[in-house]
């Protein structure tokens, strides 16, 4: 007797679970296969939408007397790019173009709401965001200055050392400021370090590629020659 009742609680509730399963399958077939209730961001789609009644914005397609069926009872349809009508027949709108009704603006009486594809509006506001992320790291690394330091008697193999590190440091959108050192031991005298490091830099130039000059060589004092470059911005 104890076994019967055992096998008839778990017949009960094989039968509630397959009755939940059904509803839930019923419900993704009348929404379409979308989402029917707010996303994790709290935004109201589709049956998720608590106001009996809703602003909603029309495309000059759809404010139309024929899109919206001879009106269809919507107050403003045929003058306006919004209207005012119940969620239902928002929604039932919304699902005969194949679309989500999206609360917009929840804060207004009655909300405002959009025609749209939802996902796909999520996937377009996630890849801006990305490619905006991209554009401020970039930005970033362009204020971020490398600096190497030159001795006024370098060498071509030296200078080709250099030269390659620099190289990296723009491949990553840095910018790069170069420092000629000039020190008595350098053997020049005071009125030729100006061209001896005129030369070099020229050198410096000739071995670069895709560069902006953010700031040209220039003596400061007489005890350095600084020169600034950055990556060519792409257009």
């Amino acid at each position: 007797m104890f076994a019967r009742a055992n096998l008839r609680a778990l017949a009960r509730r094989a039968r509630g679970a397959l009755a939940g399963v059904e509803r839930a399958v019923s419900s993704a077939r009348a929404t379409g296969g979308r989402r029917a209730g707010a996303d994790g961001d709290g935004v109201r789609v589709n049956e998720a939408i608590e106001s009996p009644t809703v602003r909603l914005i029309l495309d000059k397609a759809t404010a139309t007397t024929d899109a919206m069926g001879a009106n269809g009872g919507v107050e403003g349809a045929s003058t306006s790019t919004h209207a005012v009508m119940s969620a239902r027949e928002a929604l039932r709108m919304a699902r005969a173009m194949g679309l989500d009704l999206v609360e917009v603006n929840g804060t207004q009486t009655p909300p405002v709401c959009r025609m749209m594809d939802y996902e796909r509006a999520r996937y377009e506001q996630r890849r801006k965001m990305k490619e905006q992320k991209k554009a401020s790291t970039k930005a970033q690394k362009r204020d971020v200055i490398k600096e190497l330091r030159l001795t006024a008697k370098i060498d071509a193999h030296d200078l080709r050392t250099k030269m390659s590190g620099a190289k990296k440091f723009l491949e990553a959108g840095n910018r790069v400021t170069f420092r000629i050192m000039f020190k008595k031991s350098d053997g020049i005298a005071l009125d030729k370090r100006a061209t001896r490091g005129a030369e070099i830099m020229e050198n410096v130039m000739s071995m670069l590629e895709d560069v902006e000059v953010v700031s040209a060589p220039k003596m400061v004092g007489l005890q350095h020659m600084t020169a600034s470059v950055s990556p060519k911005r792409k257009k």
